[in-house]
């Protein structure tokens, strides 16, 4: 995965200058992951992708992390149960799947739904090569 990184972005602290939120914590992320350093993944706003539990399950490599994303707001949507269950764990398993490819440990992808577990295994196979 390739990273665009602003050359303005010496280190974390530049990241709180940065006032789009998004940005702010891919930048916080991207320190994460440059330093391993857990203390980041407090700073995140967990209103997009990049989310505080996610990012210590992939420091910790511990998946009782990934268990606290799902969110349970589409089991009052009106769609098929299928398709809610696949909504309601797509947190948890891309956390998931990010320790599995962290700890080079593929059998975690069993662990995920039926429905992502081909997803997790194309990833692993391709950023574990």
């Amino acid at each position: 995965m390739s990273i665009n990184l602003n050359s303005d972005w010496k280190d974390s602290s530049d990241c709180k200058n940065i006032l789009n939120f998004g940005v702010n914590d891919f930048c916080y992320y991207y320190f994460y992951e440059q330093n391993n350093d857990s203390s980041l993944c407090y700073k995140l706003s967990n209103t997009g992708i990049y989310k505080t539990d996610n990012c210590l399950g992939k420091v910790t490599g511990n998946i009782s992390y990934c268990d606290q994303l799902i969110d349970y707001k589409w089991d009052k949507e009106n769609v098929d149960n299928d398709t809610r269950d696949f909504l309601k764990y797509n947190d948890r398993d891309s956390c998931v799947k990010d320790i599995a490819i962290k700890t080079h440990n593929s059998s975690l992808c069993e662990l995920t739904h039926k429905d992502f577990k081909s997803y997790c295994y194309d990833l692993y196979g391709i950023y574990t090569q």
